[in-house]
């Protein structure tokens, strides 16, 4: 195939033999990352503790551990779990099948818009970039963000290059691949709005003066604007449906429980101040966001971005408008819907992948009229040999370094570990069931620790993974309980005493059908631990254990205890949740002294509304690395912190979603 003239760049190498190679390098390396079998990290932990822990209806409902995740995702693993089974790598079998599309469907894209070493580089950053890798072998729905970004791309790119009579398959395709696509990907509908301002552009505009090229159509209302308005409705349409069965619960949730403002304040811009916004949007356009294929935070994506830029001025100076307002939409949607907090843009590539392809093609391309400005032809051979050498070297790399370190942190593979004979072992002479995923009881309530919670998702998961069938109340395994055959009962905690509050409560309140044989705790990590009550029954026909969940009476902090309606709007549910941070309307409540941090902290009587006045600018123990516990004066706003230790006699039971304002529980 001859590359028409609106093409880029000249071959200086065998172009198809060099794409062709880093395309292999991309495929083997997210072989191996998946073949690897990591351990569950914390994210991934957070879905797949839903996934087994939920019928197919039920996923349409907000997700446990403050996870959002398109609809049409959570299915396909849903499927996948019910057919293939429960393991790793069952749950990453979707991820890898698009990761590994994304790569041959990214360098038919290429193709079609870049020829020689524009296109040699571009298939290079995106084959070989370590967080695309990585996200091929992970069990959350960024591969499928990237597959259905490039799947749009190269959709609209082939409407605009085909000819005028061949673009209705192109459309067609289009119309039927944008409500698929935003069903499996949440940013999907920032690619479909660039898609469709190119399709109109398409027809309306011209590009230049030459109109011979397949992006310089004759201006005409029936070939661009019908096309693109008519998309523009399917879009909106498909938006709003989605909108209504999944987006809107889904952001209700995470706003309400504060995951966004909380997990996510780096990546939504701060309009307020001028200054800050300035910097904020260098160091996300210089950060992790353009971390291809190497970089991150502080600037490291530094000459990633200037390819980039170089890229989209050398496509403005031919004048390839509806292939500029494609790429580059993507970007201003994205960023316009960060305003009002509605999805994170820049602090973690993963949430924005669905821009690689854009940056991708126009690196490479601004990398290329780099290289095409060396003085000699064979000075820009060799530049283009050494830079796709490197790439594949840093992608041979990747996938070694994940055969020689196979997990993300040694804690992961721990728990894995220890799970995968724990279960087994448990099982010997005695039936074994989780106290709480199996038998509905709850002997203290969840709170939301950056520390902990990825944990006791990985616990619930591998129970599922490693452990029996689930139990239900009419189970025949409860007729073979005997004291020579006992219940062994599994709790999974962080509390080092391994004493949960509701302890006493729960065993003397089956202590007529069942008696304590003993009690074992078991370190799977610093804050992770394993309880096993070993219960044996007193009856000679055993009744099934009825749920539990914590009462006022195992709550310390609520006893004896009056709210000031002046400092607090608390509603008092009387629920096991009142307990669980990030997921209750309530302000966070504390009592006269509480012990912040490392320093232990006195409300005096005089204080202007009984607010805390020290704001200590400490990191916590349960803060995620690199963020700091900045707490503001004036009424205590916590910005953000879900992970503030409760130690001594105050305890964090509930956060309020907006103002954040620390209020005071004070004893009669």
């Amino acid at each position: 195939m001859e590359h028409p003239d609106w093409k880029t760049s000249r071959p200086l190498l065998p172009e198809r033999g060099l794409v062709r190679a880093l395309v292999a390098v991309g495929v083997v390396a997210r072989l191996v990352r998946y073949a690897a079998r990591f351990p569950l990290w914390e994210a991934e932990a957070y879905a797949a503790a839903t996934l087994v822990g939920r019928g197919f209806a039920e996923l349409a409902r907000p997700l446990d551990y403050q996870t959002v995740c398109p609809l049409g995702f959570l299915w396909v693993e849903w499927l996948a779990v019910r057919l293939l089974g429960c393991s790793e790598s069952v749950l990453r079998l979707f991820p890898l099948i698009c990761g590994i599309s994304s790569v041959l469907l990214f360098a038919w894209v290429s193709g079609r818009i870049l020829s020689g070493s524009a296109r040699v580089l571009s298939v290079g950053l995106l084959s070989a970039s370590y967080q695309l890798i990585r996200n091929s072998a992970e069990a959350r729905q960024y591969a499928s963000d990237l597959f259905f970004a490039i799947m749009l791309i190269a959709l609209c790119v082939g409407y605009l290059t085909a000819q005028a009579g061949r673009r209705m398959r192109w459309w067609v395709g289009l119309m039927t691949v944008v409500p698929f696509a935003l069903f499996f990907s949440l940013p999907a509908v920032f690619v479909a709005a660039g898609a469709t301002l190119a399709v109109g552009w398409s027809g309306v505009g011209r590009d230049s003066e030459d109109s011979d090229g397949p992006f310089n159509k004759p201006r005409s209302l029936a070939r661009g604007l019908l096309p693109a308005a008519t998309l523009a409705v399917l879009l909106f349409a498909s938006f709003a449906v989605l909108c209504v069965v999944s987006l809107w619960p889904l952001y209700r949730a995470a706003r309400s429980a504060g995951a966004l403002a909380l997990m996510w304040k780096d990546a939504f811009p701060p309009l307020a101040h001028p200054v800050r916004l300035a910097l904020w949007l260098l160091e996300t356009h210089t950060g992790r966001m353009f971390a291809y294929v190497t970089g991150g935070p502080d600037f490291r994506s530094v000459f990633t971005a200037i390819f980039f830029l170089l890229g989209l001025a050398e496509m403005w100076r031919r004048r390839r408008t509806a292939l500029l307002l494609l790429l580059t939409t993507p970007f201003v949607t994205g960023l316009l819907a960060a305003v009002p907090h509605f999805y994170p843009y820049g602090a973690t590539d993963r949430l924005v992948t669905y821009l690689a392809p854009s940056i991708c093609l126009m690196a490479g391309l601004g990398a290329a009229t780099l290289v095409e400005r060396l003085p000699t032809v064979n000075a820009r051979r060799l530049a283009l040999f050494g830079a796709t050498l490197g790439l594949a070297a840093f992608g041979l790399a990747v996938a070694a370094d994940s055969l020689a370190r196979p997990y993300k942190a040694i804690e992961e593979a721990r728990e894995r570990r220890f799970a995968r004979s724990f279960w087994t072992r448990m099982a010997d002479g005695a039936e074994v069931a989780s106290l709480k995923a199996d038998l509905h009881v709850e002997l203290e309530p969840e709170v939301w620790l950056w520390s902990d919670t990825g944990f006791r998702a990985a616990f619930y998961y591998y129970r599922a993974a490693y452990g029996p069938p689930e139990w239900h109340p009419d189970d025949p395994r409860w007729r073979l309980l005997s004291p020579a055959h006992p219940l062994r009962a599994v709790v999974w905690t962080s509390r080092e005493d391994g004493t949960p509050p509701s302890e006493a409560s729960w065993l003397a309140s089956i202590s007529n059908g069942y008696r304590l044989v003993r009690k074992q705790t078991l370190s799977v990590n610093p804050r992770s631990f394993y309880l096993v009550y070993e219960l044996a029954p007193v009856a000679a026909a055993p009744a099934a254990l009825a749920p539990f969940s914590p009462g006022r009476a195992d709550r310390p902090l609520l006893q004896n205890e009056t709210v000031d309606p002046a400092l607090s709007r608390r509603v008092d549910r009387d629920r096991p949740d009142m307990h669980s941070v990030g997921l209750v309307e309530p302000p966070l409540l504390i009592e006269d002294r509480v012990r912040t941090l490392d320093r232990e902290v006195e409300l005096l009587p005089d204080s202007p509304n009984r607010r805390l006045d020290l704001f200590p600018a400490r990191r916590s123990a349960g803060m995620a690395p690199g963020r700091d516990d900045l707490v503001e004066p004036l009424e205590l706003k916590l910005q953000p912190s879900l992970g503030i230790p409760s130690v001594g006699e105050g305890q964090v039971v509930g956060i309020a979603p907006k103002e954040h304002v620390l209020a005071v529980r004070r004893r009669v």
